[in-house]
């Protein structure tokens, strides 16, 4: 044997060492990228080509952090624990970013002024271009008992055969403006008592899609001024829809003289500063059913994020339900608020 052959050092050690540092590049890139994800913010009216890839990144951040959990739990099987560690801390923190936050002080004080009235359920529904099966609208908005009912994508023919239902028609005597005939531009607020619509939070309605603002009186309580939200995907314009967002949140911060809901397809999630910031002084009806979001869209083969969105500020949630609807690619969301009484 050869004298070298006791001089040359083992690759093992080495090889060892090799798939111990690829782990660790394989899990910490995605590990800081998952981790800061939720901190990525675009600036209003930013109009960088490919720039809506990052919110839709965001939103799909509860099925990236299940996949990161996944990868995780196989790096540590194979005994490789800090490439599995890497990820795990990236998946709490990404969760913790992203997930239904708990009131301020001063808004759980408030809703717990109100907390032992009685409830008033609202109904948001994406009808998908006016597309969705009316009958089964009907039969939702009479099962739970709903007083006010927003509808984003609403079209005149929706209303039309939403109405050709007696009950419907003599449940909703109220409502905001006319509506487009076609399309997925308009947006509409029906309630059982008087609505007096208001300037919206965009003076033209809207950049693409009608924004709706009105105050509402349920019988038997006191007003509330109600938006109804739709603002444009980032997909389509990722600086207009974050302009959007920035105006919504300087409007709804505007209104404190009565109490507020704010309701609609927001096409954003708690994963993106944007829509945290525009939602900032409200409190997130979906946080009754628990942190973890709620998905709402897409509505088949498996809703992988939440996009619709209720939020009040000087009521109290009572209940948050998710409602599949045939005909729309959304699932419509109902939820329970205590309202001060008359």
């Amino acid at each position: 044997m050869s004298v070298n052959a006791f001089l040359t050092p083992s690759t093992e050690p080495r090889r060892k060492r090799r798939l111990k540092l690829g782990s660790w590049a394989l899990a910490g890139l995605p590990a800081v990228v998952l981790a800061y994800l939720p901190q990525i913010d675009l600036q209003p009216g930013a109009d960088v080509p490919g720039a809506g890839f990052i919110p839709a990144l965001q939103a799909m951040i509860w099925p990236l952090c299940a996949l990161a959990l996944l990868a995780a739990l196989v790096f540590l099987a194979c005994r490789r624990v800090v490439a599995g560690v890497l990820l795990i801390i990236a998946v709490v923190a990404a969760g913790l970013a992203s997930r239904v936050p708990d009131p301020t002080p001063e808004l759980a004080a408030s809703a717990e002024q109100v907390q032992q009235r009685r409830t008033v359920q609202l109904m948001s529904v994406n009808a998908s271009y006016g597309e969705v099966d009316a009958d089964a609208v009907v039969d939702a908005v009479l099962m739970r008992n709903v007083s006010v009912l927003v509808i984003q994508e609403a079209t005149e023919g929706l209303i039309d055969r939403l109405n050709e239902r007696p009950a419907f028609k003599q449940l909703f005597t109220h409502r905001t403006g006319a509506l487009p005939e076609v399309g997925a531009d308009g947006t509409i607020i029906l309630a059982t008592g008087p609505v007096k619509e208001e300037t919206p939070a965009w003076p033209d309605g809207g950049r693409h899609f009608e924004q709706r603002t009105a105050v509402v009186t349920v019988p038997g309580f006191r007003p509330i001024r109600v938006m109804a939200v739709h603002t444009l995907p980032p997909t389509a314009d990722a600086g207009v829809w974050r302009d959007e967002l920035d105006t919504l949140g300087a409007y709804q911060r505007s209104k404190t003289d009565l109490p507020l809901v704010v309701a609609g397809d927001f096409n954003a999630t708690e994963a993106m500063p944007g829509y945290r910031e525009a939602t900032r002084g409200l409190d997130d009806a979906a946080r009754v059913s628990g942190w973890w979001p709620q998905p709402t869209w897409p509505q088949r083969p498996l809703p992988l994020t939440q996009l619709d969105h209720v939020l009040v500020r000087g009521l109290g949630p009572a209940a948050w339900e998710r409602v599949q609807l045939p005909g729309t690619d959304h699932r419509s969301v109902v939820t329970g608020l205590h309202l001060p009484e008359d």
